[in-house]
C-alpha cells in the first residue's frame, strides 16, 4: 500500500525532548513538542487522505459541548475507536439524572415514566417548568421523552453498533441543550 504507510514516520516519535520531569519523580509531556509532532502528523495525514474536514467537524461539535459533567463523562468514550452506543448511553444517564435532582424526584422512576411524572405538557401542571408557553413546554416534554425513547433505552438495553462517532456527538451535543433547559427551568 502506498501513502502514508509507506512514508517514515521515526520523525515524529517523541524522543526525551518530548518530556520534562517535575521536582518530584514524575515525567510529563511537553505540549510545544507534542504539538509541533502532532501538526506534522496531521499534515502528513491531509496530503494523503484529506482529513481536516473531518477533524474540523468533529472538533467543532466536541467544542459545541459545555455543560461539564457531560463532556467529563463521555469526552473519553467519543475518542474511542468504536461502540458509540457507550456515549449515548453516558449522556442520557447525565440527562435523566439532571431531570431528578432539578425536580426532586424520589420516585425511582427512570427514562419516559419520570419525563411523564415531572415534565408535563402544559405548563400549569408541570413540576419543571422549561417554559412559560404551553407550545414550547410541550415541544420540551416530547423532546425528552423521545430522547429516553430513541436513545436511552436502546443503548440501556442492548449494545446498538450502528451509532457512529459523528451519530454520538450530535446526540451529546443536543443534550447539551436540553441540560442547559433543564438548569434554567423552574420547579413547582
Amino acid at each position: 500500500m502506498s501513502g502514508v504507510t509507506s512514508e517514515d514516520w521515526s520523525s515524529l516519535r517523541l524522543g526525551a525532548e518530548g518530556f520534562y520531569r517535575s521536582s518530584g519523580s514524575d515525567d510529563f509531556l511537553h505540549s510545544e513538542v507534542f504539538r509541533s509532532k502532532l501538526l506534522q502528523a496531521t499534515s502528513l495525514l491531509e496530503e494523503h487522505y484529506f482529513v481536516s474536514k473531518e477533524v474540523v467537524e468533529i472538533g467543532t461539535l466536541y467544542n459545541a459541548i459545555r455543560e461539564e459533567e457531560l463532556r467529563s463523562r463521555t469526552a473519553d468514550l467519543l475518542s474511542a475507536p468504536a461502540n458509540f452506543d457507550r456515549p449515548i448511553n453516558q449522556a442520557t444517564l447525565v440527562l435523566e439524572d439532571r431531570i431528578r435532582k432539578k425536580s426532586g424526584d424520589k420516585s425511582g422512576w427512570t427514562g419516559v415514566q419520570l419525563i411523564n411524572a415531572v415534565i408535563r405538557p402544559k405548563v400549569a401542571e408541570s413540576k419543571l417548568m422549561l417554559s412559560t408557553d404551553d407550545q414550547e413546554q410541550d415541544g420540551y416534554a416530547n423532546m425528552m421523552r423521545g430522547m429516553m425513547l430513541a436513545f436511552r433505552n436502546p443503548t440501556h438495553h442492548s449494545l446498538v453498533d450502528s451509532f457512529t462517532r459523528e451519530d454520538a456527538l450530535k446526540v451529546v451535543a443536543f443534550i447539551d441543550k436540553l441540560l442547559r433547559v433543564i438548569d434554567t427551568a423552574k420547579v413547582r
